[in-house]
């Protein structure tokens, strides 16, 4: 019986870990490989900036922006489903945005430039969100 017991339990935990599904292709995916995981990890990271920057404790010191955020970007920007669509040149304006941001943050512009700066960043993917399908 314990034998059996254990089996199970070893069962349940490979499947628990390897999942039943490829869930790296559909909408709501993180892998940067795909159209949607690439999308997905940009709001991620730029929902991140914003919680950092606006953060009582932001006193602009630290790099506003992740690594995660740039790769994600440039993932998304050059996927194929996005080469020569509208989508290129909106995530161009995002890649912009994260240049925009960190030219401020050296040159010690202050935080409020850094959040403003945050927030435009915020809508631009905003108004992406509506281009992605």
């Amino acid at each position: 019986m314990t034998n059996g017991l254990q089996r199970a339990v070893l069962f349940c935990i490979v499947v628990f870990l390897v999942g039943c599904s490829d869930g790296r292709k559909g909408p709501n995916s993180m892998d940067t490989r795909t159209y949607h995981g690439a999308f997905n990890v940009v709001v991620s990271e730029v929902e991140n900036l914003q919680f950092q920057v606006n953060s009582k404790a932001y006193v602009g010191k630290g790099n506003p922006i992740e690594d995660q955020l740039g790769s994600a970007i440039h993932a998304f920007m050059t996927n194929k489903d996005v080469k020569g669509t509208p989508l290129e040149a909106e995530a161009k304006k995002l890649a912009d945005q994260e240049q925009v941001i960190v030219k401020i943050w050296k040159s010690r512009g202050g935080v409020k430039k850094i959040r403003d700066a945050a927030k435009e960043m915020q809508d631009q993917v905003e108004r992406m969100k509506a281009m992605v399908k």
